[in-house]
């Protein structure tokens, strides 16, 4: 008995450090640790607000792009409300997935990290009031946009609005998930963002955003093609479930190569030679390219990090992060050059 309590104080004093596990990955909590924690923390924790990095670097890469010459308040509005928006998404891709029994203990989101609705942790009560307080601040935020925008807004809010909505399904159930997200994370997030913030968007921002927007679409299909087997038993017909494994390791190569590829060629074109440190991103691109190479393993390496059953998706996060970040710091010196 003294041990059983001297385990749930343990438990109860780590869940106090688990504010910076959650902005950086998917962390695997216990149940008491997941109650120890406080309600933002646990917000985090649900709404995978490691993944939401990449919306908050591809917001910042549509500021740089316009010169930081922008309204700051309109600003603030798309960064807070797109931020929200991305965790509204997440929340409800959970809660659907797990409405429709596609999410249980065994299944591949609840293995590489806590799912605190599947784990039975929060109600569904719970979690839907976790999407609403998201969903709310997200559509407050466009409302007031429109408001200071007199409109010009008001397509790329319907758009995203749709997306967040209808992006679990039926997007991802009929092979257009992918290309959701290459929408959503290039022309619709930045360029939307630019013009929110300026009330104009060039034909350069939005190619720039769609460059951007490589990043996140190696994300998804990496990580769909890690779950490929476990989609085409559940029926979920994401696109590498329509394709063979050797296809879809090749579409990942091929976004993620294109990527850098685009970015070298606008450094030349454009004369904005701060896009050559994209090449700073090549160590993560040749690390996911040689695990392309093969297929993906039936269990992890001995020496493999606790992010079983991640592998493609790892290695194609890790590019993505560090891509995204040079593009932003690429962008920013542009502003100095």
């Amino acid at each position: 008995m003294q041990h059983d309590s001297d385990q749930r104080d343990g438990d109860g004093a780590e869940a106090s450090s688990f504010l910076w596990p959650a902005l950086t990955g998917v962390p695997r909590l216990t149940e008491l640790q997941f109650q120890a924690s406080s309600i933002p923390v646990r917000w985090l924790v649900a709404s995978r607000a490691a993944v939401i990095a990449m919306t908050l670097f591809a917001v910042l890469f549509a500021f740089s792009i316009t010169g930081w010459v922008l309204d700051p308040l309109n600003a603030l509005l798309v960064l807070t409300g797109t931020l929200a928006a991305h965790a509204c998404n997440n929340l409800l891709n959970d809660y659907v997935d797990v409405a429709t029994g596609l999410d249980t203990d065994n299944y591949f989101r609840a293995r590489y990290g806590s799912q605190p609705l599947a784990a039975g942790w929060l109600s569904k009560r719970q979690h839907l009031v976790y999407s609403s307080f998201s969903g709310v601040v997200a559509l407050s935020c466009g409302l007031l946009l429109l408001q200071r925008t007199g409109g010009e807004v008001l397509w790329p809010m319907l758009a995203g609005c749709f997306f967040v909505l209808f992006y679990t399904w039926p997007l991802k159930h009929i092979a257009l998930g992918e290309l959701a997200v290459w929408i959503v994370w290039g022309p619709l997030m930045i360029g939307g963002a630019v013009l929110a913030t300026t009330g104009t968007v060039s034909a350069d921002a939005l190619f720039l955003a769609g460059l951007y927007g490589l990043g996140p679409l190696v994300v998804i299909l990496a990580k769909h093609t890690d779950k490929r087997d476990d989609d085409i038993a559940r029926r979920v017909r994401t696109l590498p479930t329509l394709l063979s494994e050797k296809t879809c390791r090749l579409l990942i190569a091929a976004a993620a190569s294109c990527q850098v590829l685009l970015a070298l060629g606008w450094a030349a074109v454009a004369a904005q030679p701060s896009y050559l440190l994209v090449v700073l991103a090549l160590p993560a691109l040749c690390r996911m390219l040689s695990m392309l190479r093969h297929p993906r393993p039936v269990e992890p390496p001995a020496d493999y990090p606790d992010v079983w059953p991640l592998w493609f998706a790892a290695a194609g996060f890790a590019f993505a992060r560090m891509s995204g970040f040079v593009l932003l710091v690429a962008a920013t010196l542009t502003l100095l050059l």
